[in-house]
């Protein structure tokens, strides 16, 4: 049977997964540079390797909490994207990375569409894993349209400055 490879971590009580093949490094929390007048999810900039790449705090992104965290603590998971056209870098602010799980295909189930606090669009599937459930994530799914152009933007305001 075909496996699949998936990054696992927490986000304050929540288990996610991200594929492996999206996830460009993990890095504990480096300094990052803040950037006003952005949504609150977008916590700021680091610089990796001379490129810049966006900062998205997942907790206020996915509504777990109203304000950000202050200070910021725990990793920065910087992953490949793909929307619409365009492609890049981010870097998902997660509390705590468990593991690097290989699962098989059939195990990951469909995510029941009713009555979710999650919005169902970015969501693949759901894996249960030493009795943990798990929501794997599609890294191209959970900025929209209007949230990418803002990231866009900060790059090239970024790059001009």
């Amino acid at each position: 049977m075909a496996k699949s490879t998936f990054l696992y971590f927490k986000v304050l009580d929540n288990y996610f997964a991200l594929d492996v093949d999206t996830v460009l490094e993990v890095l504990l929390l480096p300094e990052f540079e803040e950037i006003p007048m952005t949504p609150k999810f977008v916590r700021g900039i680091i610089t990796l390797r001379g490129e810049i790449i966006p900062v998205i705090d997942l907790k206020v992104k996915f509504k777990f909490v109203k304000e950000p965290e202050e200070p910021a603590k725990g990793y920065l998971v910087v992953i490949h994207y793909s929307m619409g056209g365009v492609e890049g870098k981010l870097a998902f602010l997660v509390d705590k990375i468990l593991d690097v799980i290989n699962v098989e295909k059939l195990d990951l189930k469909e995510f029941p569409k009713l009555a979710s606090k999650y919005n169902p669009e970015f969501i693949i599937g759901v894996l249960k894993y030493n009795e943990t459930f798990i929501l794997v994530l599609d890294v191209n799914k959970i900025l929209d349209a209007t949230e990418i152009d803002i990231i866009r933007n900060l790059n090239n305001q970024q790059l001009d400055a």
